[in-house]
């Protein structure tokens, strides 16, 4: 009889024994599939210009995730006010580029560079978004007459609409610094676009519909084929630092981004010098600042 109980205690402890292996290797097997997945898990926060080129160097950076080499860009999951980005880019852009009146430059977009109406539109088709610049002109008291400055341009599609086509889906501000890197940064929240300069909110926009986010590439310094700049790739100046985040990133981040500066490391085979000492002015921008934010 004690014989009987003994063994079946022997073969109890032996059932209960391997049932805890059992459950110990599957836990582990979910924590180590769990910590691949996260090594092994695309950026979704890429730097996908990690250096400074050109800013007449046409490139294309492929986001299809199926490509071995491309930066995939994911859309915002589950954020409390929906659709969700933000892109950063540091540009310093050369006198010249203000030099001829009414000429656009192309800096960045996320879309496609085909332009199916290039008599009426200086921008390319689709902008999810997109970043030109434009030199007009401005009419100054001086002895010297009038002078030019460049503009900044921010485009982005909604639903239904492309801003290409409307004005109203368009952010323009005037009168850039030249010769100076400045940050820029496109925060988009549902229906609405935050532009900060150098960190500084200089103009808030609300759109009458959802922002509309792409699947197309992106595109740096490319070619506008309107009347007046045919053959003419990009922007005179420097591109740095363009990075993407899937979420409306916060002020920290913002002040991090200020702090570390543009990435000077040259991205192309040129032997070029760059010296930077000639950050953004405050100057420019406080003129422009929402009402909120100025001294009172």
């Amino acid at each position: 009889m004690a014989e009987s109980l003994m063994g079946s205690d022997s073969i109890l402890a032996r059932v209960t024994f391997i049932t805890i292996v059992i459950i110990v290797f599957f836990i582990l097997l979910r924590i180590g599939v769990l910590i691949l997945s996260l090594i092994n898990e695309p950026d979704k926060n890429p730097v996908i210009m990690n250096g400074m080129q050109s800013g007449e160097s046409p490139k294309k950076f492929n986001v299809n995730p199926n490509k071995s080499d491309s930066t995939p860009i994911f859309r915002s999951d589950n954020e409390k006010s929906g659709l969700e980005f933000t892109w950063s880019v540091w540009i310093n852009v050369e006198e010249k580029a203000a030099a001829a009146s009414d000429r656009v430059y192309h800096v960045f977009n996320k879309g496609e560079i085909t332009q199916h109406d290039n008599t009426t539109s200086n921008f390319f088709d689709i902008n999810g978004p997109g970043v030109y610049l434009k030199s007009t002109t401005n009419p100054t008291t001086s002895t010297a007459g009038t002078t030019n400055q460049l503009d900044l341009h921010v485009l982005m599609d909604v639903h239904d609409r492309r801003s290409k086509d409307n004005s109203d889906l368009q952010m323009d501000i005037t009168s850039l610094s030249l010769n100076k890197w400045i940050n820029i940064i496109i925060r988009g929240k549902h229906d609405t676009i935050d532009l900060f300069i150098g960190g500084i909110l200089v103009k808030r926009q609300k759109f009458s519909e959802v922002l509309k986010q792409n699947y197309g590439h992106v595109y740096v310094g490319q070619e506008l084929k309107n009347s007046k700049d045919f053959g003419v790739y990009g922007f005179p100046g420097r591109i740095s630092g363009l990075t993407y985040f899937d979420h409306a990133i916060g002020t920290t981040k913002m002040l991090e981004i200020q702090k570390m500066g543009p990435n000077l490391t040259y991205l192309g085979k040129e032997d070029y010098e760059y010296t930077l000492n000639n950050f953004f002015s405050n100057v420019w921008y406080s003129g422009q600042l929402l009402p909120e934010q100025k001294e009172t």
